[in-house]
This record gives C-alpha cells, structure tokens and sequence, in this order.
C-alpha cells in the first residue's frame, strides 16, 4: 500500500465518528512505528477493556479452536508481554496451519465460521496477531506468512479498502484490520529492504 493511498484512508479513519472508533477501533491500537514511519496524525482511542476468560486455557492451539476471543487475549497478552510461552505455541501453530494448508485456506475458513464476510474477519485477525508476533521476536517466517496471507486479494486489497470504511457495522472492522495489516506489512517490508530493525 503506498504512502498516498495510507494517507488517504487515514484521513477516512480521522473522520470516523466517536461512538464507531469506541466500538471497532481495537484494530487500530498498538501499530507504531508504521503509524510514525508514515506520518500519520495520532488518534484518541479509548483504553479498550477486554474481559480476559478461561476459554484460551481450555482450548487447544490450533486453527479449529481459535475463536476471535482468543485471537484479542494473544494479542493483549503479546503486547503486555505475558504469558509468551502460550502466546509462542499459538503463534507457531497457526503460522504452521496458515503455510501448509494456504491452498485451502478460503475453504476451510468460509466452513469454520460460515460467511465469506466472517471468513475474511477471522483470517484477518490471524495475520494481525501474526505480524505483531513477527515485531516482537523478528522471526521472518510469521512475516512471510502474512504476506502469503494478504496476498489473496479476497483477503486484503488496498484497492477496495476505502468502501469499508463507510461501514458502521463488522465491515468497517474488518476494513481497520485490513488497513493495519497492510500497513504494518509495508513498514516491515521497507524496513527490510533499507536494512533497518521494524
């Protein structure tokens, strides 16, 4: 996504009402430096509380039994960085999951959670937690991933991106999730090709 079209959606995601941003704009936090390598205005988000439960210590790390739920706990607990011996075994196996089954990803995403609009949400919210595993331990496999991931123009397309955001309802998430990983994905991969740390 080039540095025009970033700066076009996030005047977009600005003029976002107060109410939409409380509600959807957990997409949005956490993703500096991308936000400053791109010179974007910085947003008042809301402390967004999440009720952490006992649901992630009862499933197994796997595609089948990540829940979106679980997906928000992982990316809590990586950015206060707890509990990474868990976090690092989900990540591992979804990355895993993600590589070896990528042929039949749309398939198996659109059965798990019945709707292509819920398929592309999930799948999004993987790469998300994914790529923020990647800045946290630099492993390029989890950006590899990702990119693999994105590059399914059902699941992200820069050039369709701004329709989402005229949504006030779960498309304009997906369409901040879609933003934020195509955003960090382009930091990282600048980052890489100037020979610099993300």
């Amino acid at each position: 996504m080039d540095k025009d079209k970033t700066l076009k959606y996030w005047q977009k995601i600005c003029r976002l009402k107060p109410n939409l941003i409380d509600q959807f704009g957990f997409p949005l936090t956490n993703f500096n430096p991308g936000g400053k390598y791109f010179n974007l205005s910085s947003l008042n988000l809301p402390d967004f509380e999440f009720q952490l439960s006992d649901e992630i210590s009862k499933a197994q790390p796997s595609f089948k039994e990540v829940t979106d739920d679980i997906l928000m706990e992982l990316t809590l607990k990586l950015q206060r960085q707890t509990d990474m011996d868990c976090v690092s075994l989900w990540a591992e196996k979804l990355m895993r999951f993600c590589e070896i089954r990528l042929p039949t990803l749309r398939k198996r995403a659109f059965t798990k959670m019945g709707s292509r609009i819920g398929a592309k949400n999930h799948l999004l919210r993987i790469a998300s937690f994914l790529l923020d595993f990647y800045f946290s331990t630099q492993d390029l496999r989890y950006l590899n991933t990702v990119l693999k991931i994105t590059d399914q123009k059902w699941i992200a397309n820069s050039q369709k991106l701004g329709s989402g955001l005229t949504f006030k309802d779960q498309r304009l998430e997906i369409a901040l999730y879609e933003f934020r990983v195509l955003l960090l994905t382009t930091y990282a991969l600048d980052a890489l090709a100037a020979g610099e740390k993300p």
